[in-house]
């Protein structure tokens, strides 16, 4: 029953259960369920087709239909006529829903789909006033509605003569005062505009309008995605409107197009105006507040296109800033599984400095999740001269001995880079093993070419390559940490740099 929002205007709906659904309403006994479920049945007669009040007339027999079963009962009560407003409340939440994403889609929409879209929108809008007109006629039948006083009039007027009280000059004192309270009362009545505004804004950032015609303001910063538009800046208020209406230090405002964004935050504007996936950031894990900010991002530019598109905004533009934030989410994404990899790293070392401790009887200060902080930041002297005392004066096996160097090897090395030492290796040049270094960097002449990758190969002992893989260049730090992990008769890492590869470190197994 449940598929009737799916139904469209002027095509014949029909289900797989009808025959089910007429021979259930023919065997109940009389009762709400029974006359729900007849209203939901009418529009299966429609063999011309179904109008917008028959769909409408069916999906509220079917949310009625639904809470009279889920309730257990077959007629409504007080406690059912609440859940059937709750019910109306969320299913116009959903719809809601639908209509914004159709919405969207719509602006990219072939033609000849645009005539079916536009029926369903209006179907949807019907929808959501039949919903809010049973949640009204509920109310009145639980008495909600506040009830009106009147007010009592009395038919015989007298008039009471009193006398006129001298009128006392007023001091300095009372004069302040009544300054003071007539500006505390336009202060009160000018946030209570605001509220009342805001409740009418479509977008998160809660926008309101800006209606003097002239705003000056300090800082403006152009949208990157619609460079038609602009924010402004003036105190601590944030401002939207049309670049071309922007002066050296002023907005024209004579066409009403400026409005204030009332809960614009530092993240927002960021999203709006910085291209972060550009190179130039160096881009740690979101926080919660950039991720609330990236939401906002997306919810008013969407609107923004919704509203203006074909107008002062593009199709590519809106096309452009879909590919744009498909790969901001990817890269959120991206940048936390490498921050819980990390953190998990650092979790087993942290785990096996502080069991060695324990195991010769040596005390230590810092906690686990201390000692995980202090790996990932690479404040590890403490440990690293821990790990030196047990191997000077305790570990005599050769075995134990390359386990706590590697230990100490991979703490001291957390976040490990590869360093060249010379750029301009001929192609031709043999393979070079370099030395244990880890804190290394890649020079531009190799990163700056489109087609370099890196390659790790796995040779046997008769140094023939029985595995290989390969990264994109921008993804070394993966590609060394894959290298420490791998186990092999022969590992090697290097470049390969328009299909020549270039090894720079070579690592046979004891």
């Amino acid at each position: 029953m449940g598929t009737i929002i799916n139904a469209i205007p002027g095509e014949v709906y029909t289900i797989t259960d009808v025959d089910t659904l007429v021979i259930i309403h023919r065997r109940l006994t009389e009762s709400d369920i029974k006359r729900q479920l007849s209203q939901y049945n009418d529009i299966f007669v429609k063999q011309t087709g179904a109008g917008i009040p028959d769909i409408t007339n069916s999906m509220i027999a079917y949310v009625r239909v639904k809470v009279l079963l889920e309730s257990g009962v077959d007629t409504f009560d007080g406690k059912v006529y609440r859940e059937l407003f709750k019910e109306c409340k969320n299913q116009i939440t959903r719809i809601n829903n639908i209509i914004r994403l159709t919405k969207t889609s719509a602006l990219t929409a072939e033609e000849y789909q645009k005539d079916r879209i536009a029926a369903t929108l209006k179907k949807n809008e019907a929808f959501i006033v039949c919903l809010e007109a049973e949640m009204a006629s509920i109310e009145k039948k639980l008495d909600r509605l506040p009830k009106v006083e009147e007010e009592e009039t009395n038919p015989i007027q007298t008039k009471e003569v009193t006398k006129i009280p001298q009128e006392k000059k007023e001091g300095f004192l009372e004069r302040l005062e009544k300054k003071v309270n007539a500006r505390k009362e336009k202060k009160e009545i000018g946030e209570f505009l605001r509220n009342e505004e805001k409740k009418q804004a479509k977008t998160c950032c809660e926008e309101i309008p800006y209606y003097d015609r002239n705003l000056v303001f300090t800082v403006s910063m152009v949208c990157k995605d619609i460079p038609a538009y602009t924010l402004l800046r003036r105190k601590n208020n944030i401002y939207f409107g049309l670049s071309k209406n922007v002066g050296k230090s002023n907005y024209d405002n004579s066409d009403g197009t400026l409005v204030e964004l009332t809960k614009a935050s530092e993240e927002f504007l960021q999203f709006m105006t910085e291209d972060l996936l550009g190179g130039e950031y160096t881009l740690n894990p979101f926080s919660e507040q950039e991720k609330e900010g990236m939401e906002m991002y997306f919810d008013f530019v969407t609107r923004c296109f919704e509203v203006h598109i074909g107008v002062t905004l593009t199709v590519r533009e809106y096309l452009n800033f879909k590919v744009y934030y498909n790969q901001l989410v990817s890269m959120m994404f991206d940048l936390e599984r490498q921050q819980k990899e990390d953190y998990y790293k650092a979790l087993i070392l942290a785990d096996r400095y502080q069991c060695y401790m324990r195991c010769y009887g040596l005390e230590y200060t810092d906690s686990r999740d201390k000692a995980i902080e202090h790996i990932l930041s690479e404040c590890n002297e403490n440990y690293i001269s821990d790990i030196e005392l047990i191997l000077n004066n305790h570990i005599v096996d050769s075995g134990a001995k390359d386990d706590l160097e590697q230990l100490k090897e991979e703490i001291e090395h957390f976040h490990m880079k590869v360093e060249i030492a010379d750029a301009s290796v001929a192609v031709c040049e043999p393979v070079k093993v370099l030395p244990q270094v880890m804190q290394q960097e890649i020079p531009h002449e190799i990163t700056q070419n489109n087609y370099m990758q890196i390659v790790i190969q796995l040779l046997d002992g008769k140094r023939e390559v029985v595995d290989e893989a390969l990264y994109a260049g921008d993804n070394i730090r993966q590609a060394l940490f894959d290298f420490e992990r791998k186990d092999a008769c022969i590992k090697r890492l290097g470049f390969r740099n328009n299909g020549v590869d270039i090894f720079y470190k070579e690592e046979v197994s004891r």
